[in-house]
């Protein structure tokens, strides 16, 4: 062989060379999966290589080869993984493949069927899920599936079980099964180009599992998008499993179960107040209830929850109210139709079951009549939640549209077209009637209370005359007019008011002269008995535009409400509701209406912001007849003058009623008021006192507790409690 035959015998190996790479790099382009973006990055350039080295040595023919094989552009993922990117735990997740390539794909489905060709891996745990039972015998036949090019086959369903331990003894064989924890897995699929499967290829995706909403879950589980973990809600000090807890959307201003007050104090220390309400009377107002919702979300930016229901005890209801209270910052609960009340054996009918919750309520007959003595010695805490009873005086459809009359206006009034004047209507029967005050004397009790209510005097109309016709007459009349505040002291029945001399009012009046103020207190012995049809009180709240009344639901003894001083906290921005909860009254007190609603928006321009050192004092050990002082210093950090005055307080002994509270604070005199100027500090001096007064009290060794509530002119804590504590030894 000469030269020249040399030369044209290795440029015809070369150019054969050239042909098999070319074939076999585009074949193997089209098949072979990309998984990864450097994988294909690496096999593109290695056949860019090829080509360019092949070319320098061969003809310009060889060139129009390389482009020709150059302009054929196989798809991105010639196999390709359907599946999505995320599911929820115990979802099914459907594998499929599709085949994008030009020719078929083959994979196994022999055995125990399809999971023979994938695997799913758990990377945290470094192993792979058992999609099939160990124990269970699979089948010997041989079975191989085609995937046709263009094609999409769903391979299996995996439902996130696995099967993760598994013994054998002997001949038997027992496996155990769990749901896939929560995390990142890899599906991995095998498959070949021939049916014979002797080559094979692999793809694979990544999915995550995640925990859906309100799902337990421990510590570290992948919650799915927009959740997070919380812990599982236990009190502070409480046993608790530490990693254990829930997957919610906390932060989302809305404290729904398992969120709570210690997991979840962004949504659930904004507070929850209760809506209840009867089945029937929801299925007819079901629009005006979501609508009565919405708006106490949005005007005190609380969380509100509604609870339709049928029941037949207090105690249905009180359970469900405690589980709120425990757990997420309850605030208090409007009870709307028909809703159980507590009885006491001595014929009081109350709302405080709702109320009082720390307080003991013994039925030990279980005639379903609470002890009022058993109470009354054992109430040693003020209420810790408020209620108000919304209940039409009469039933039936005719009762349905009153609540849905009340439900409109309570709305016109929060939006702000329905409105009231800002003034006081006084009203004291009694004290002209009985207490024979003059009329000097009862204008300056009027002017006492337009004081308190808007800090000036002239705020308010009041009717004084000796002739009960003509203050009866007067008073119909006065009281059609839009008054924002109605105060009345007169004698009551459940369905009349008493003004002497035979005068009455009687349901037919006030709805034949239907009050149109927003906040009526009507101080009458049993205006207030709801239990009972055309309950006066109930007439007054529903028969014109009123929002709100006060009335006893028995006798009641004279005024009580602390001489109406709490009645000055309104002009602050507190909610009726609060006003209801710390006014100092007893069982028979109660509310009609909407404890939500506030006369007031709240200010903080010109106005104190106190601050105490301290809230909680403990005295330790005081001999018996002796004296211990102690000063609690208040900060004024605002730039109005701070004014504060003794409000209410309740006190114990052993965890028992004390018939003579023995702390009191001085400042000038026992329960004396004060005043701290802007930028300045003022001290209480609280006394713990054990010196007994013969024939009146005498103090005994054992443990004294007090909460002592001032009222104040801080429109964030228009109430400041006080909590003291001492041992008589």
């Amino acid at each position: 062989m000469n030269k020249g035959q040399y030369q044209l015998l290795i440029g015809i190996v070369l150019i054969a060379i050239v042909g098999v790479s070319l074939a076999i790099a585009s074949y193997y382009t089209i098949l072979k999966p990309t998984v990864k973006t450097n994988q294909t990055t690496t096999t593109t350039s290695t056949t860019t290589n090829i080509l360019m080295t092949t070319t320098s040595s061969i003809k310009s023919s060889t060139t129009t080869s390389t482009s020709t094989t150059t302009t054929v552009q196989p798809p991105s993922k010639p196999v390709q993984l359907i599946l999505e990117d995320s599911y929820k735990q115990n979802e099914s997740v459907e594998i499929k493949v599709k085949n994008n390539g030009n020719k078929s794909i083959y994979y196994d489905a022999s055995g125990c069927g399809p999971s023979s060709s994938y695997e799913i891996i758990f990377p945290i745990a470094k192993g792979k899920i058992r999609v099939t039972d160990p124990c269970l015998p699979c089948p010997t036949l041989l079975k191989i599936v085609e995937i046709k090019p263009g094609e999409i086959k769903t391979i299996d369903t995996w439902n996130q079980n696995n099967y993760y331990t598994f013994y054998r003894n002997g001949e038997e064989c027992k496996s155990q099964l769990e749901m896939a924890h929560s995390g990142k897995y890899i599906i991995n699929f095998t498959y070949s180009t021939n049916s014979n499967l002797t080559n094979k290829f692999s793809i694979d995706k990544e999915i995550t599992i995640c925990v859906q909403e309100g799902w337990s879950a421990d510590y570290g589980s992948t919650c799915c998008s927009g959740l997070k973990w919380i812990g599982g809600g236990c009190a502070p000090g409480t046993a608790c499993c530490g990693s254990c807890g829930y997957c919610t959307n906390c932060g989302d201003k809305l404290c729904k179960s398992p969120e709570n007050k210690y997991n979840c104090p962004e949504d659930c220390k904004r507070g929850l107040v209760a809506i209840f309400i009867d089945e029937d009377t929801c299925n007819q107002l079901n629009e005006e209830i979501e609508r009565y919702k919405s708006d106490i979300i949005d005007n005190l930016g609380v969380n509100v929850v509604i609870h339709k229901g049928s029941w037949s005890s207090a105690n249905q209801v009180r359970n469900i109210i405690l589980e709120h209270y425990n757990n997420d910052g309850f605030l208090g609960s409007v009870l709307i139709g028909n809703i159980p009340t507590a009885y006491f054996d001595n014929g009081v009918i109350t709302d405080w079951y709702y109320e009082d919750m720390s307080d003991k309520f013994i039925d030990s007959n279980g005639d379903g009549k609470f002890e009022f003595n058993s109470y009354n010695l054992t109430d040693i805490t003020m209420r810790e939640a408020w209620s108000g009873r919304i209940k039409s005086p009469i039933g039936g459809s005719e009762g349905i549209e009153l609540l849905r009359k009340y439900f409109d206006r309570n709305h016109a009034y929060r939006t702000g077209s329905l409105t009231y004047d800002q003034k006081l209507l006084y009203f004291n029967n009694i004290a002209i009637d009985e207490t024979l005050l003059n009329e000097d004397e009862y204008t300056e009790s009027a002017k006492q209370m337009s004081r308190l209510l808007y800090g000036n005097e002239n705020q308010m109309d009041m009717i004084y005359n000796k002739n009960a016709s003509i203050r009866k007459a007067e008073y119909l009349s006065k009281i059609t007019l839009p008054y924002e505040v109605v105060y009345v002291n007169i004698h009551g029945w459940i369905t009349s008011q008493y003004l002497g001399n035979n005068n009455l009012i009687s349901v037919d009046d006030i709805k034949n002269n239907p009050p149109k103020s927003l906040f009526v207190i009507l101080q009458a012995c049993y205006n207030g008995k709801f239990i009972d049809d055309d309950y006066l009180a109930g007439w007054y709240l529903f028969a014109g535009n009123a929002l709100a009344v006060e009335a006893s639901t028995i006798m009641e003894n004279g005024t009580n409400l602390g001489g109406l001083k709490n009645y000055g906290q309104l002009k602050l921005g507190i909610s009726l509701g609060e006003l209801h909860k710390n006014d100092g009254s007893f069982l028979i007190w109660h509310l009609f209406g909407d404890p939500t609603l506030k006369l007031r928006q709240k200010t903080i321009e010109n106005m104190p912001i106190i601050s105490p050192d301290v809230i909680n004092f403990d005295f330790g050990d005081i001999p018996i007849n002796s004296v211990k002082k102690t000063m609690i210093n208040l900060t004024n950090n605002g730039n109005g003058k701070f004014i504060t005055d003794l409000g209410i307080y309740e006190c114990s002994f052993n965890n028992g009623y004390c018939t003579m509270c023995p702390f009191y604070y001085v400042n000038g005199g026992r329960l004396g008021n004060f005043e701290i100027p802007p930028l300045s500090s003022k001290g209480i001096e609280i006394v713990f006192e054990l010196i007994g007064m013969p024939r009146i009290v005498n103090y005994s060794t054992g443990n004294y507790s007090q909460k002592i509530v001032l009222y104040t002119n801080d429109p964030e804590t228009p109430y400041l409690y006080l909590n003291l504590r001492g041992r008589g030894v």
